[in-house]
């Protein structure tokens, strides 16, 4: 279901859920380095780069790169 935009509509309404009900004014997220689907998800809406940090993944055994980012309300 790649590119069917679900992830999208999903995110979407957490978003409104998050601002509208819990009247956050910043909302964090992030993806693992190299996924660029994800990636695609958070900056469609609206979220920008704030930086990177490394944390250990139990699923590969390793530690990874996160990117962190960021969306204002609004």
């Amino acid at each position: 279901f790649r590119g069917s935009g679900f992830a999208t509509e999903a995110a979407t309404a957490a978003l409104s859920t998050g601002q509208q009900h819990f009247g956050l004014e910043t909302i964090w997220s992030g993806y693992l380095e190299g996924n660029e689907a994800s990636a695609n998800v958070l900056r469609k809406l609206g979220f920008r780069q704030t930086g990177t940090t490394t944390s250990e993944c139990v699923s590969v055994g390793q530690d990874v790169t996160l990117i962190l980012m960021e969306r204002p309300a609004g």
